[in-house]
């Protein structure tokens, strides 16, 4: 039997490899190895001018995003902006200028890369508000009485007139809210036109008139307009030919023949001059009460000469109703009458002397 062990080997793989690791601590320690620096990305953050509210189509008021970025290598960066519903939609500079074109919610987003292309993304949610209509409430003067009231049973036309910040379209609504004698079925209040209403009063006394501007997007506002509704008034003699309020006495001379006294004007807040008008025509000695005239209702009356004596005074009275049955409160004797004891008088007379 042959044997033998070979010891050589592996005391030359021993030594080969000590030799080996000598050589690559020689290599790295002579600096022969290169390793690149890492990139590290910017950081962006957006803010926003001015803090708000916002709301849609405000071109009184753009509002601005401006682009916070770093980059701790010191590249250079570029930005991108993105909102669909903004005006521009885009944008490629540090600060974005926009409108908003949407009643909703939108999101503002800011892309910001470095030369070697690493980026970051911020967002900014945007909450619109909508801006409330504005209106305003216009009585027309058309039927109105000279202190600003208005008389019972007199249409009344009541207007408005709304507009929106926005640029939304509006509906209007008209209510109104009459006093409490009043009763729904004999008052009447109904739209005359686009945001034009007619009022007709049953009852004197303190009505209101309210108007709602709304827009789609929940705005609305509402006003209110007071409008002060008068009894019908009695008739006013206005003018009298001749001349009813003079204190003198007209002369009727027998020569001239008949002469013709009339009631030239009427003011009446309801009813018209002369159809409307009632006249009560007296006549009398002076000194005697008038008596009445019967059949005669007309605005104007003749005196002829020829019935009487040279010499003779007469009085002849004209009193003027309207379509309310009123009491005179002055004395039969009275030549003059106010129901409300200011300058409209109901009653005028003449004196007229025959000669």
């Amino acid at each position: 039997m042959i044997s033998a062990v070979v010891v050589g080997v592996g005391v030359a793989l021993h030594n080969g490899v000590r030799s080996l690791v000598r050589g690559v601590v020689a290599l790295l320690l002579a600096g022969c190895f290169y390793i690149d620096p890492i990139n590290t990305a910017p950081t962006a953050m957006i803010q926003v001018s001015p803090p708000g509210p916002y709301h849609f189509n405000d071109t009184s008021s753009t509002t601005t995003f401006t682009a916070v970025a770093v980059d701790p290598d010191g590249d250079a960066m570029t930005f991108e902006w993105h909102c669909t519903e903004c005006v521009p939609n885009v944008g490629t500079s540090p600060m974005y200028r926009v409108t908003f074109a949407t009643h909703g919610s939108v999101q503002v987003r800011l892309i910001v890369k470095d030369s070697h292309g690493a980026e970051d993304t911020s967002l900014v949610p945007i909450t619109i508000t909508d801006r409330a209509p504005t209106v305003d409430i216009m009585v027309l003067n058309t039927n109105s009485n000279l202190d600003g009231t208005y008389t019972v049973t007199k249409s009344i036309l009541v207007t408005a007139d709304a507009k929106d910040p926005d640029g939304d379209q509006l509906t209007t609504r008209a209510i109104v809210h009459p006093p409490p004698t009043s009763d729904a079925n004999d008052m009447q209040f109904f739209s005359s036109g686009d945001s034009v209403w007619t009022l007709v009063p049953d009852v004197p006394g303190h009505w209101t008139v309210e108007v709602t501007a709304s827009d789609a997007f929940g705005g609305s506002t509402t006003k209110t307009q007071p409008i002060e509704v008068v009894p019908d008034q009695p008739p006013c003699l206005a003018i009298t030919v001749p001349d009813a309020n003079s204190d003198g006495r007209y002369l009727v001379l027998r020569d001239d023949g008949p002469r013709r006294f009339a009631v030239a004007s009427v003011t009446d807040d309801l009813d018209s001059f002369p159809g409307q008008i009632q006249f009560n025509w007296s006549l009398g000695r002076s000194g005697t009460v008038p008596a009445p005239v019967a059949g005669h209702d007309f605005p104007d009356f003749t005196i002829d000469p020829a019935d009487y004596l040279p010499g003779d005074v007469l009085e002849l009275r004209v009193e003027v109703a309207d379509r309310v049955a009123r009491t005179l409160p002055c004395a039969a004797g009275q030549p003059r009458c106010s129901i409300g004891g200011n300058g409209c008088f109901q009653r005028e007379t003449w004196e007229i002397e025959i000669r």
